[in-house]
């Protein structure tokens, strides 16, 4: 088949989990098929790493994304108010990205349309006769809603009344692609509520196992190390609440503790953290392997989010304790103190990490079991095999006639 794959940003570098997973995801569909791959640039150093992207796709063209600063993001948020959409759905649909679909589809024969999250359903309406698999990296609206539970005034209105329309675009846009992909059978039974009779499948998020791996020597008992891009709001949250809520309460155990906050694109709020006594704050470095496999703990305290971890997925994979809220761990076939500490009180989650840094063996027997867990569950050359068969699933859908309204 042609493959049309469309993304709302460029899968390299890999600096977070939406760039992980749709990086694996691509290699995978483009080692069973030809594929053109469009996308949008969010950050400078998406244009460098074209080339990559270039070594196993036929086509791969991309476009800036609109706007940019935070007067423009201020302004079009503004002007959102007044629509029915939801801020995500206007923000990528643009003139420019249906031109150059236009332009795919006039010079090759297009068997399927892959739309790499929920925003880009605006281009369904493109794909013809072609089926439209579309993914949802998370149940959106879920996020939001989230989100507004932890704002307050104003924002906690803006944001509730986002969650609302979002909650219908999503509705609708699972209803009518051809197969919709979740990333965990947890959001793939929301989904199917959220839009009754829709055809949604669980192709879950991964790692690379070979690549993440134990490193040799012990871990500082006294080093706990937190992943995430900075450009994902829940991650910029769940370092606040670690920072003021948690991370008091270790320090005051342990005063040697340090904790150190890799990410790219830090905020200056995250960044003046780096100020206080025992926190590191990294931004995004070249390999994050030496500072996870220092770390004695690595600390998912998320308490916004959807969809599963990628990088709780790494850390796995480099037999490491970890400590999550349920939040953050959510979707992944993990089990509270078997591969993992889970714990949802500040108080609880500051306890959960200090009994694993004072204690070697239950680390080392946590970290032993997870990196277990994801070799047998979520290699990625498995879940590309997961997504072809819904490339495939959906291509007969078609020829059966199953063709969605949209």
């Amino acid at each position: 088949m042609h493959v049309l794959f469309v993304s709302t940003r460029s899968p390299w570098p890999l600096t977070g989990g939406h760039a992980l997973r749709t990086f694996h995801l691509l290699r995978e569909a483009a080692r069973q098929h030809c594929v053109s791959f469009l996308t949008f640039v969010q950050h400078e150093e998406e244009w460098d790493g074209l080339p990559v992207l270039r070594e196993f796709c036929e086509d791969v063209v991309a476009l800036p994304i609109p706007g940019g600063g935070k007067l423009a993001l201020a302004a079009s948020l503004s002007a959102n108010v007044l629509s029915s959409r939801p801020f995500v759905a206007t923000k990528y649909d643009t003139q420019g990205m249906r031109r150059a679909i236009d332009r795919v589809k006039e010079s090759r024969n297009i068997d399927l349309i892959h739309l790499d999250m929920l925003p880009l359903s605006v281009y369904a309406g493109s794909a013809g006769r072609a089926p439209v698999v579309q993914v949802d990296h998370n149940v959106e609206y879920i996020l939001l809603e989230r989100r507004a539970a932890n704002q307050t005034g104003f924002s906690k209105r803006f944001w509730t009344m986002q969650a609302e329309r979002l909650k219908r675009f999503e509705s609708a846009a699972v209803r009518n692609a051809t197969r919709t992909i979740a990333v965990s059978d947890l959001d793939a039974g929301i989904l199917r509520q959220l839009a009754p009779g829709a055809e949604v499948r669980t192709v879950p998020n991964g790692v690379d196992t070979a690549f993440f791996h134990p490193l040799p020597g012990a871990s500082n008992p006294d080093h706990l190390v937190f992943v995430g891009s900075m450009t994902y709001y829940p991650n910029v949250d769940s370092v606040h609440y670690f920072v003021d809520a948690i991370w008091p309460a270790i320090r005051a155990a342990r005063p040697k503790a340090q904790f150190t906050v890799i990410g790219a694109h830090p905020p200056e709020s995250i960044k003046a953290f780096g100020s206080a006594a025992g926190i590191n704050v990294l931004g995004q470095v070249p390999d994050i392997r030496p500072y996870v496999g220092d770390a004695a703990v690595y600390v998912v305290p998320l308490r916004v989010g959807g969809g599963t971890r990628l990088k709780i997925l790494d850390a796995m994979a480099m037999g490491k304790a970890i400590v999550s809220t349920t939040v953050g761990c959510e979707g992944l076939d993990v089990a509270d103190g078997r591969d993992i500490a889970v714990a949802d009180t500040p108080s609880e989650f500051a306890g959960r990490v200090l009994t694993l840094m004072n204690d070697a063996a239950t680390r080392d027997l946590m970290g032993s079991a997870a990196r277990a867990t994801v070799q047998a569950a979520y290699g990625w050359e498995r879940l590309g095999a997961m997504q072809e068969s819904v490339y495939q699933e959906a291509r007969d859908a078609i020829r059966r006639g199953e063709r969605d309204d949209g």
